[in-house]
């Protein structure tokens, strides 16, 4: 639970489990084997949130809570995080609307929605749980294998100080059997399209000098990625 509650404090605003005052390097470890079960709690709050509001919202209302509660239980990191990688590649603004990274905030956002909305039933509640869940198995393979890239977000090295290999690929088969138990033969899937973008993103950032957060962003992005996915075999 002490592993859990950083994990928790580290990924969401979520108040509940409360970090522990004091914890070892064990724990610290341990956290990043439970960031994908963070983002299996979030996954289920989102389908939790997607049945209530069914009573009052339309759909398309629906989808677009979902995008910004997502947003909101993350504490707004990783849609930053790609804001920040996108200027630090291509350049600032005079205004952050018009800045590339605020273009890609606006993409993200209108992709998320779109896949949502294109959903049927069937899958919908599947990759509502799927895309948070591999979006931070993400972040703590990436934190792991590539802990000197960018600007680790506050906290990362207090997780990653001692951290093997083992902890990122631990987190990459969590993430795994979550997929399988929600979205069976189609969360396979979904799953290893997610883990291909994860092996690419490690290659295109390692031993490069990135602006900004890559870690966040590469979550945010698999996100994205899980969700195409997603909507490709249930739509």
């Amino acid at each position: 639970m002490k592993a859990f509650a950083l994990a928790n404090r580290f990924l969401t605003i979520i108040p509940w489990p409360s970090p522990p005052e004091e914890y070892g390097p064990g724990e610290a470890r341990s956290a990043l084997r439970r960031f994908p079960l963070v983002g299996l709690v979030m996954g289920l709050v989102l389908v939790a949130g997607d049945w209530a509001l069914s009573v009052i919202f339309h759909l398309a209302v629906r989808d677009a809570i979902l995008v910004a509660g997502l947003i909101f239980l993350s504490g707004g990191v990783q849609i930053r995080a790609v804001g920040a990688l996108t200027d630090g590649l291509y350049g600032g603004g005079d205004s952050p609307a018009t800045t590339p990274g605020g273009a890609a905030i606006m993409g993200i956002l209108l992709l998320k929605f779109s896949v949502l909305l294109s959903l049927p039933a069937g899958g919908r509640w599947s990759a509502l749980i799927l895309a948070p869940t591999l979006g931070r198995a993400a972040m703590a393979y990436l934190l792991v294998q590539i802990p000197g890239t960018g600007e680790p977000p506050e906290g990362a090295a207090e997780l990653t100080a001692e951290a093997t290999a083992n902890e990122a690929h631990a987190a990459l088969v969590w993430s795994f059997a979550v997929c399988l138990v929600f979205g069976f033969i189609g969360g396979a899937v979904v799953a290893l399209g997610a883990g291909v973008v994860v092996i690419g993103l490690r290659r295109a950032t390692e031993g490069r000098e990135c602006r900004g957060d890559v870690h966040a962003a590469a979550g945010e992005i698999v996100e994205v990625v899980a969700l195409l996915i997603a909507s490709a075999w249930w739509g």
